[in-house]
């Protein structure tokens, strides 16, 4: 799995969960915070690589093979 697409499903994930479902459930809303978080760091490590992220980020204009 390509970086690029990792990130993708860890916003996809992150972009799911409701307001509500965190504020109700404190799992959830650990779970989430951690997963946010190594979103972060990951993104951080990438961009000391040299990887910048694309702003707005249209995956149609990239050729990258997710599977």
């Amino acid at each position: 799995m390509s970086r690029i697409c990792f990130l993708n499903i860890i916003n996809l994930a992150l972009e799911s969960v409701k307001e509500a479902t965190l504020k109700a459930n404190e799992d959830v809303k650990s779970s989430f915070e951690g997963v946010n978080m190594t979103r972060h760091v990951f993104g951080k490590t990438l961009n000391k690589c040299g990887i910048e992220k694309i702003v707005p980020f249209d995956p149609h204009q990239l050729k990258v093979n997710c599977a």
